[in-house]
């Protein structure tokens, strides 16, 4: 079995970001590939800081590792300079695990989030060593699959995939592996006819598509007899999956990090533009109590200072209220958030304003797509404009300082009256939010039509009209003084081509990659010019898929059900267009939209009552809810913990608050407006890298205990843990100390965190044996004891080898205390380009010189320094193999190891990245330190810290 550990450290020092392709975080699951019968590979087409914050891989990752004949292992996609990187010494891409290449395993499967990551899956199957096409693939090679939400139009990467699984994953993956496992690893023909029988699982290679003269589709013709459609897996109830149990803790900061707990899967309000609203019904919401349990276990696991409530629409479970107020009196004191992404806050019970007054947050986000009533009834949001503005108050009122409200520009129908609509709603809201100080940003994004959506039939508007549209509003919105955001239209171009696209816009994706088209939906990576090239050279034409649909047409995706049937569909297009609203199916009536049968599938939540159809636990929970909500005057009526939305859908709410029918005072247009920002082109992956959190964040307890102890600790920093930064090192630490239950002191202030006080900072990729950390207690505790707290909470290479008690009061920082350091190097990848009487003569002249200029650069800025003052010693071990350096540190700051050794030798960033460097002993002030480290240094010379 190959494996490229080595080679992977030796590259890691060459490119950005290492920790990307260690795999050396705490949580990973270990297993020998030997034991195992199905070795199955999570790939994630994007970067490992998208990758590793989506919950559905997580999820994945935990069923089937528990599976003791599967061992799952995890790939992600190399940024471009890893790839140059791998391409340039021809490594394959490998898994974080056991740096396994993609061909040695069974099973590769695609998570398809986004279609501007499809040139990024090619190049994982092509750098993984498996031919490109699914066609040219034998027995010998992995079977590629995929699933997510663009698997329900995978057509335009079909032919390079061998399979796709529709719908949910939990069950079919173990069906995948059982199919697999019995596979006599002979006829891949066979494997792939077994797959069939897989509830979900599309095999693209068992149908045609043929076209008419004009490109349009003539028909989708299935070539397995009995195979003529695929109906999407479902999960019947989310409470049928086991809690959670491998939580993988990254070392790198990544978009979302904390858990992600889902509470319900499904949505049922209909927004006729969001495909995840129709792929993903019905309504399934999971047991309270397995909430509150899971997030126990995943903060015990991670160490994590937030959790957060996943679903489309976190704000419409059931049981929101009581599992929030339940969160918060459990995790407040331990400071410990709660985030709350795509809330409204209308449903929102009163009792829980108690709640959310304990907190404290900057940022929040309501939706309302559509500036006018008019468009809004279209796309069947449901929102009025005096809600909007209520909750806006009422999100100022409590505190938050920055209010977002997103739009869509480019639905059906939109007029230049529905962008003024835009620009006066987001007036109205900006007016409530100066009087209490806040921010209000429009942040525009543009309609792309999706398949499995009553919009699939639209068309979708040019780039030029697109920018059009948003010269005009950020124009408006500038004259009132609102910050604007908005997406770049060419990404929603090359995302329409591909959402629609058929199976040839396969061609398209295949030249793309080929031309050098990398990690498209990031707006600095994308390169339009290269996909229009490619256009070209396929013969493919843009407007052919942003153009309107004709409803008898045959589409790409009609041989793949999500559940919902095409008429439906129709009739919710035929609905938008006359501003008919579509019942709540789990409220009302049932909308007969085709995604129950009413027998296994149907919508599952917690209310006390609702539609019928539905199967409804409540009365199950209602005594529960009712303790931990305590909802006042209504305590003992049924169901009085429910949200807002509820109540209000069924009549019980009077209404939303009472300043929504306040007048609101917008100001007029000033020509002296100060400049505001407006933000463009923000990608895809962008958006998540700089997503706000919608967080309820603990405010800082002025009364919290102070600490009464400090301890010291000395930790090594070793193997792969030498490429973690500072920043990250800090992260491990706050997350151990939570893990541990150690009782640490909490600084005060907006956002409180766990008070550890650091050495200075550590070159990335020196390794060290004795690094130090000082943690405040608020109890009494024996340096031993927090020691061996500490045990077993980081990832390999970080352990704690020592602890003692320190002066807490007056007390000298490890920073203050430090007078020197010694370094051990490892030459050994120098002596194929250097010999040793030339290693000599470079060192002599150093030794032997006064001033010896060093290039240092802090702050983005560079200048020289004399670094000879600051090495007390230097010395090479013979046989010219290593060498021994001992550096001060001091009020004038000091040097850096590598790049003394870099200066010395002259070697590039390459040739010092291959040279090993570990710190080995601290000198202290007031213990240790020679009487050498009493350095002076012209401050005109004085070095930068390291």
């Amino acid at each position: 079995m190959a494996t490229y550990e080595a080679q992977y450290q030796r590259l890691a020092a060459r490119v950005e970001k290492p920790n990307r392709y260690l795999g050396n975080e705490r949580g990973v699951v270990r297993k020998n590939p030997r034991d195992v019968e199905v070795r199955f590979a999570l790939a994630f087409p994007d970067a490992y800081e998208i990758a590793q914050s989506n919950p559905g891989l997580q999820i994945l990752y935990d069923i089937l590792n528990r599976r003791p004949d599967t061992y799952a292992e995890r790939t992600y996609a190399p940024w471009t300079d890893m790839e140059a990187q791998l391409r340039a010494n021809k490594i394959p891409l490998v898994s974080l695990e056991t740096f396994s290449p993609l061909s040695d395993f069974d099973i590769v499967g695609f998570t398809l989030q986004y279609e501007l990551t499809y040139t990024n899956v090619l190049n994982m199957i092509d750098l993984g060593g498996i031919p490109l096409l699914a066609r040219d693939r034998n027995e010998n090679h992995p079977l590629v699959i995929a699933g997510g939400p663009c698997a329900f139009n995978p057509e335009p990467i079909a032919d390079f995939l061998d399979a796709v699984l529709l719908g949910d994953g939990e069950g079919a993956v173990h069906q995948i592996c059982d199919v697999v496992k019995r596979w006599n690893g002979r006829n891949r023909l066979e494997l792939l006819e077994a797959l069939c029988a897989v509830p979900g699982i599309y095999v693209p290679a068992f149908f045609e598509p043929k076209y008419a003269g004009d490109g349009r589709i003539l028909e989708i013709t299935p070539l397995k007899p009995g195979y003529e459609r695929v109906d999407k897996a479902i999960l019947r109830d989310l409470n049928e999956v086991p809690i959670q149990e491998t939580f993988v803790v990254p070392t790198l900061k990544i978009v979302h990090d904390r858990p992600s707990l889902e509470v319900m899967r499904g949505c049922v309000k209909g927004c006729r533009f969001c495909q995840a609203g129709y792929i993903y019904r019905p309504l399934r919401e999971r047991e309270p109590q397995r909430v509150i349990e899971q997030a126990e276990r995943a903060l015990a696991a991670t160490g994590s200072d937030e959790l957060s409530l996943l679903s489309l629409s976190t704000g419409d479970y059931s049981c929101v209220n009581p599992v929030i107020t339940e969160l918060m009196n459990r995790f407040a004191d331990k400071r410990v958030a709660v985030s709350l992404p795509s809330t409204r806050v209308d449903a929102l019970a009163p009792s829980l304003l108690e709640q959310i007054r304990r907190v404290r947050k900057t940022g929040f986000t309501l939706a309302p797509e559509a500036g006018s009533q008019r468009l809004r009834d279209l796309i069947q949001k449901e929102y009025q404009e005096d809600e909007l503005i209520a909750a806006a108050a009422q999100i100022f009122g409590l505190g938050w300082k920055g209010l977002k409200l997103y739009f869509m520009i480019g639905l059906p129908s939109e007029t230049e009256e529905d962008l003024m609509g835009i620009v006066d709603l987001s007036a109205k809201v900006a007016a409530v939010g100066r009087k209490h100080q806040a921010q209000v940003t429009a942040s525009i994004s543009n309609f792309v039509p999706k398949s499995h959506t009553p919009f699939q039939w639209a068309p979708q508007i040019p780039s030029s009209e697109v920018e059009s549209r948003q010269a005009f509003l950020s124009h408006e919105l500038r004259r009132r003084r609102i910050a604007f955001r908005y997406h770049d239209a060419h990404l929603s171009y090359l995302e329409g081509i591909v959402s629609r696209g058929d199976r040839r816009t396969g061609a398209l994706v295949q030249r793309a990659f080929e031309l050098g088209c990398r990690f498209d939906g990031w707006n600095d990576a994308c390169r339009l010019d290269l996909w229009e090239q490619a256009l070209k050279e396929t013969g493919l034409s843009a407007e052919f898929y942003l153009r309107r649909r004709y409803l008898d047409e045959v589409l790409p995706w009609d041989h793949l059900s999500s559940g919902v049937n095409k008429a439906f569909l129709q009739r919710e297009l035929a609905a938008a267009f006359e501003r008919t609203l579509t019942p709540d199916c789990s409220v009302q009536r049932c909308t007969y939209c085709g995604a129950c049968d009413f027998k296994n599938v149907r919508n599952i939540d917690y209310h006390i009552h609702g539609a019928k159809g539905s199967e409804h636990r409540g009365e199950k929970i209602d005594h529960w809810a009712r303790d931990v909500v305590d909802a006042a005057e209504d305590k003992d009526e049924p169901g009085s913990w429910e949200p807002r939305g509820w109540k209000k859908a069924h009549g019980k709410l009077d209404e939303l608050l009472s300043t929504a029918a306040a007048p609101i005072d917008v100001p007029p247009p000033s020509a002296t407006a100060p400049r505001i920002n407006v933000e463009r082109g923000l990608g895809n992956a962008e958006e998540w890298m700089s997503a706000g959190d919608e967080g309820l964040s603990p405010v800082g307890d002025a009364g919290a205990a102070p600490p009464v102890v400090r301890v010291r600790l000395t930790f090594t920093k070793l193997g792969r843990t030498r490429f973690v930064s500072t920043l990250e090192l800090t992260n491990l630490f706050y997350r151990a100390v939570r893990r541990s239950g150690l009782p640490v002191a909490f600084s005060q202030g907006h956002h409180p965190l766990p008070r550890f006080g650091f050495g200075p900072a550590l070159s990335v990729g020196v390794e060290s044996v004795c690094e130090r950390v000082d943690v405040d207690l608020t109890e009494m505790m024996t340096a031993a004891t927090v020691r061996a707290a500490f045990q077993g909470q980081f990832p390999e290479g970080i352990e704690v080898i020592d602890a003692e008690i320190v002066a807490l009061r007056r007390a000298v920082s490890i920073t203050g205390d430090l007078a020197g350091v010694r370094y051990t190097v490892d030459l050994t990848s120098l002596q194929d380009g250097m010999a040793a009487d030339e290693m000599r003569q470079r060192l002599a002249a150093f030794d032997e010189c006064d001033n010896w200029p060093l290039k240092k650069r802090a702050k983005g800025k560079e200048r020289i320094i004399n670094a000879r003052p600051f090495v007390t010693k230097i010395e090479l071990a013979e046989p010219a193999r290593s060498l021994d350096i001992t550096i001060a540190y001091n009020s004038a700051g000091s040097v850096k190891p590598a790049d003394l050794i870099a200066s010395i030798f002259n070697l590039d960033a390459e040739g010092i990245g291959a040279v090993a460097i570990c710190k080995v002993e601290e000198y202290s002030i007031e213990h240790n330190a020679p009487e050498a480290f009493a350095v002076t240094t012209d401050a005109s010379e004085s070095a930068s810290a390291e």
